[in-house]
């Protein structure tokens, strides 16, 4: 749940009126008047879940891939501010593929041909490890 409220929050970061109302109710935050607040506590969750220890390790990684689209200034520096996000030209499925894999320590690797049609791709990756206190059973 993580990953899908990460990366329909940054989206949030752009939308206006009507979208923007449909977003805050989809991520249940019609009761905040400031998404910044959401934004603020949503990063200090991020930051906390990433510190690294000897028995979790969490990567939330996020990032805007965009073709021949310049970004709204504001939003650039929003997804920079609040979710660490780098910006990147989309050029290939390959740098959007291998960003994947170094995000997710190699456990994703393929996303598959991304279509030519597709001017912005907004994406969320969370490599989550930790040893649980009811482990699943080897076969499963």
């Amino acid at each position: 749940p993580i990953s899908l409220c990460v990366a329909l929050s940054m989206v949030l970061g752009g939308a206006n009126d009507e979208t923007k109302n449909e977003l805050m109710s989809i991520l249940e935050l019609s009761f905040l008047i400031d998404s910044n607040t959401f934004k603020s506590n949503l990063k200090e969750i991020i930051e906390i879940f990433s510190t690294k220890n000897d028995e979790i390790e969490f990567i939330c990684s996020n990032s805007i891939w965009t073709k021949s689209q310049e970004l709204n200034e504001d939003f650039a520096s929003n997804l920079q501010k609040w979710f660490k996000a780098e910006i990147k030209p989309l050029q290939s499925s390959e740098e959007v593929e291998e960003w994947i894999s170094k995000s997710t320590k190699g456990k994703i690797n393929s996303i598959g041909e991304i279509p030519d049609s597709t001017i912005m791709i907004i994406l969320n990756a969370v490599y989550f490890k930790a040893i649980f206190e009811n482990p699943f059973p080897a076969q499963n």
